[in-house]
């Protein structure tokens, strides 16, 4: 069977197919409507997974976490407790050689025991790179500029020094609620104040925090030796945090197990925990009791302890692994692209073949967004899986309209020419037809009615076209009921065609059981009308196989699907001298049909344009 196809209408001038324009369109708009806080969620929620299917990375060895946590809650006592217990942990850590120490413990008001703040300030003093916890009520977060502080809660005057020992434990929440990064600095009064991980990397690292300058998407700081360090910030000012992990990632013990162990070794005991092992390090102490306001959720944890985001930044730093996001024109690109190569896979195409492309595009996708996330590196899904999935429906739906107009074109070009079950067959089978024509071997069918003239003389001319309307009836029932197209009617003369646009299996046979059911049809309308009017009338059949042109031929304003070429010539010369009653059949059909007819040759005659003549063969009947 030949394949339906439309007449391509695609202007010639357009070199990118609808649907990879329709994609690129689709990139766009996500692209926009991913600005809405409540759209990128979505995105953020596809990072915190990637964070948790990712393996937890090792922390780096400097990083020690100190966590005030139930144990230790049990065996001190419940919060809060004396100022002279933190006195003595800075204590121990100072003779155990910590390098930098940073509490997320907040000392804005005053001891009931006087002597404990004492205590406590004559400890920070004693103490190096130690920085106590502040933070500002509200943060305004603008682009290209630094987070403005206002409204600040800072330790007691006593607690301060001289340079500054204070760093900021802000760290606000994304818009679903998830802490996923940080400002690395805060702008207050005049002064860049460091947020506590970035404090105590700027310690480690001999870094001085002044030094930091603004450059679009990253922060720059010089250490003191002129070596300068570049930290990627969002358009917020935040560090996003590449978590290693959950806060078993990091080294640490309870705050209760490092007293305890300083209270062996002072005894002269083996220590639960070997003392030494703080030489060196960058130690964090913060809360991590449950149930505490000291707990976030964050893209690993749900309950994450607020110390050990400072922790995660303070990693970022040291290990130099930040997570990288491509900047807005680069996201915009990715987007416009896979819409494009989303368009143009599914451009046209059925759809199982769609949804192969569809899977392979999204597959490929993910993998690389995988691949490169290892490598610290986020590349969007929301929006790009997104993108794919709009541009595979959209072009779905666009196929799907194309098709059903295509079909009602179709329809209402053949229900004219053949009968409405292969119509209905020829759209289901999705048969292949070129509307504008293509070669095929086909078998023509002349009928013309003779008497008909003499028959119409006289008579008015509404029972002129009853009276003809009766026989071109017979012949298109006869034409259809053989699944032949009907072609056209000439006056009192039809013109039908077997083998096109429907393949036949035995087109001439086809045709000539219509001649002979037209000729009984005939046989019984003629004696009717002699009967009522008085005049007697005939069929003349003429039958020809050969090759033609078939096709939707003529011009925009009006096309009539047709057969033309020399098999029609001959099939209509046929016809013209066939007398009334008798179906003459050409050489090539008699020949396609011999054995399962009964016919006579007859005298040769000559037809236009050809040399040699004709030999016609009157059928008989079909065996």
């Amino acid at each position: 069977m030949t394949k339906l196809k439309r007449e391509d209408k695609t202007r010639p001038g357009l070199p990118i197919p609808a649907g990879a324009l329709l994609g690129a369109g689709i990139g766009l708009l996500l692209f926009i409507l991913f600005q809405i806080p409540l759209l990128n969620s979505l995105e953020l929620a596809s990072l915190d997974l990637r964070f948790r299917s990712r393996p937890p990375r090792p922390a780096h060895p400097a990083i020690f976490l100190v966590a005030i946590d139930d144990h230790s809650l049990a065996r001190i006592g419940q919060w809060p407790w004396s100022r002279d217990l933190h006195a003595q942990m800075l204590e121990i850590l100072g003779k155990s050689g910590a390098r930098a120490v940073g509490f997320d413990i907040l000392f804005t008001e005053k001891a009931s025991n006087p002597d404990e703040d004492r205590m406590l300030a004559q400890s920070i003093s004693e103490s190096r790179n130690l920085f106590l916890a502040a933070y500002f009520r509200k943060i305004e977060e603008k682009p290209g500029r630094l987070p403005a502080g206002e409204d600040p809660v800072f330790p007691l005057a006593q607690f301060r020094k001289e340079p500054g020992n204070l760093a900021i434990i802000n760290a606000p929440p994304d818009p679903d609620g998830v802490t996923r990064g940080m400002p690395l600095f805060v702008e207050s009064g005049g002064k860049s104040y460091p947020t506590l991980g970035m404090a105590l990397a700027c310690a480690y690292l001999d870094i001085k925090p002044e030094t930091i300058q603004i450059l679009g998407n990253r922060l720059e700081i010089t250490d003191r030796s002129g070596r300068k360090l570049m930290l990627p910030v969002d358009r917020r000012g935040r560090l996003r945090i590449n978590f290693s992990g959950g806060l078993g990632t990091f080294q640490g013990c309870p705050w209760e197990t490092l007293l305890t162990s300083h209270i062996q070794s002072q005894s002269g005991r083996k220590p639960d925990f070997p003392l030494e092992t703080l030489k060196g390090k960058i130690v964090l102490i913060g809360s991590a009791v449950s149930g505490g306001g000291d707990l976030r959720p964050t893209p690993v944890d749900p309950v994450f302890p607020m110390f050990a985001l400072h922790a995660g930044v303070l990693q970022d730093i040291l290990s130099g692994s930040f997570l990288v996001r491509p900047g807005a024109p680069a996201r915009l690109l990715i987007l416009i692209l896979l819409g494009l190569l989303a368009g143009l896979a599914t451009d046209q195409v059925r759809l199982g073949r769609r949804a192969l492309m569809l899977t392979a595009i999204l597959a490929g996708y993910l993998a690389v967004a995988w691949g490169l996330f290892r490598s610290d590196l986020w590349l969007d899904l929301a929006a790009p899986i997104l993108a794919v999935f709009l541009t595979f429906a959209a072009e779905t739906n666009r196929n799907y309209f194309a098709e059903r107009r295509e079909k009602t074109f179709l329809r209402q070009t053949f229900t004219r020419y053949l009968a409405p079950e292969i119509v209905s067959q020829l759209l289901t089978a999705r048969a292949s037809l070129n509307l504008g024509g293509d070669r095929r071997r086909v078998t023509v069918l002349f009928a013309d009615l003779r008497g008909f003239t003499r028959l119409s003389e006289g008579r008015p001319p509404e029972e002129v076209v009853r009276l003809l309307n009766e026989f071109l009836g017979l012949v298109t029932e006869a034409v259809f009921r053989n699944r032949g197209t009907l072609d056209k009617f000439i006056g009192d003369c039809a013109m039908a065609v077997f083998g096109a646009p429907l393949d036949l299996d035995e087109p001439e046979l086809a045709a000539a059981r219509t001649a002979l059911e037209i000729q009984a049809g005939l046989a019984e309308l003629a004696s009717r009308w002699q009967t009522e009017l008085g005049i007697g009338v005939g069929v003349g059949i003429g039958i020809n196989t050969g090759e033609a042109v078939v096709g939707n031929i003529g011009s925009r304003r009006r096309l009539d699907y047709t057969a033309i070429g020399d098999a029609v010539n001959v099939a209509q010369r046929l016809e013209s001298i066939a007398g009334p009653g008798v179906i003459l059949l050409s050489e090539a059909t008699f020949q396609a049909l011999a054995g399962k007819i009964r016919a006579e040759a007859q005298e040769p005659v000559q037809v236009k344009n050809r040399v040699q003549p004709v030999i016609p063969y009157r059928l008989i009947a079909v065996e």
